[in-house]
């Protein structure tokens, strides 16, 4: 199979698993908004973390983290590239005096969902190379959670801030610690097991949470900001990413975490964050449900061109 062709069928299953979810909702089988908090919170705080945490000790070595080492400098490079193109296609908003939504529309132009949709993809791709996405995200989280509340006009930024210091993140710190020490020839096999079986559970148990969320938004969506923040966030900007990641002097496996990345659409956690420090909640889940939607399209569509230019070389 081709890559293109790898990459359609793990977007088929991206969205298999979010209509189980949707189903899942519909059916009534899972009423209670707390039990799909309690889902997510088991996904975040325990399971995500044991796939981080036993893909690194598998499959890094010291000597590719430093071939590497640049991974997370690219993630906050894709970020301050959709910041300040953020700021500039804000001026195609139809609602130029809404400050809230404005506030909204540059947090989700210079975050997209660069947590579990990539994962699926690269998981599809090439397994042994998963531990790299995680790494790459160290600089994405600690931006995420500092700039990306602040720009929402959050007054209290410790609790963002604090939240940095996630399990999933200190997990991967901790990871890359043990690796360099030499000290993963170490951990017993029973554990990395354990934590792998576990991990593998995160990502569709993680889809299908994302398929309830969208079904609990709804499709009441089509305006045209959201339909202009969709093209913004699918076309524009990984015009742009991609554009300036060729011209940079990168590993092969570092351009392909960040090609990958750039082709995400938007997250579902500013659905969250806007009620929490500001900005238009509406709106942050509108665009996550209507750009995600699309992307069924823009992610295979993206990858054909870009294999067709050359510039995805492939694991």
């Amino acid at each position: 199979m081709t890559d293109t062709t790898l990459i359609i069928y793990a977007v088929l299953e991206l969205f298999g698993m979010f209509a189980i979810g949707i189903l899942a909702r519909r059916l009534k089988l899972i009423n209670d908004e707390k039990t799909i908090q309690s889902l997510n919170k088991l996904v975040i705080l325990i399971l995500f973390p044991m796939l981080a945490f036993s893909t690194i000790i598998k499959t890094v070595k010291f000597e590719n983290l430093k071939e590497n080492a640049s991974l997370p400098l690219i993630s906050i490079l894709l970020i301050a590239i959709g910041t300040v193109g953020g700021l500039v296609l804000a001026k195609g908003l139809s609602k130029k005096d809404d400050t809230d939504l404005k506030r909204t529309f540059w947090h989700i132009c210079s975050f997209n969902n660069f947590g579990f949709l990539p994962i699926v993809i690269i998981g599809s791709l090439s397994e042994e190379n998963l531990a790299w996405l995680f790494i790459f995200n160290l600089g994405s989280v600690s931006l995420y959670w500092s700039m990306g509340i602040a720009q929402l006009g959050a007054k209290d930024l410790k609790s963002g801030l604090k939240k940095i210091l996630s399990p999933n993140f200190i997990t991967i710190i901790v990871s890359v610690l043990i690796v360099c020490t030499g000290l993963s020839q170490y951990v017993p096999e029973i554990v990395i097991k354990i934590t792998s079986k576990a991990g593998n559970a995160s990502i569709p148990l993680a889809l299908i949470i994302i398929g309830m969320t969208l079904y609990d938004v709804g499709l009441k969506l089509f305006n045209r900001d959201v339909v202009y923040y969709t093209f913004c966030r699918l076309i524009i900007l990984p015009v742009i990413y991609i554009w300036i990641l060729t011209f940079l002097p990168l590993n092969n496996l570092v351009l392909q975490i960040g090609l990958i990345v750039s082709l995400m659409p938007g997250a579902l956690t500013p659905a969250v964050l806007t009620r929490l420090y500001g900005g238009s909640p509406e709106f942050a889940s509108q665009t996550a449900v209507v750009s995600t939607f699309f992307s069924l399209a823009t992610i295979p569509i993206g990858f054909y061109i870009l294999q067709y230019l050359g510039i995805w070389q492939g694991f």
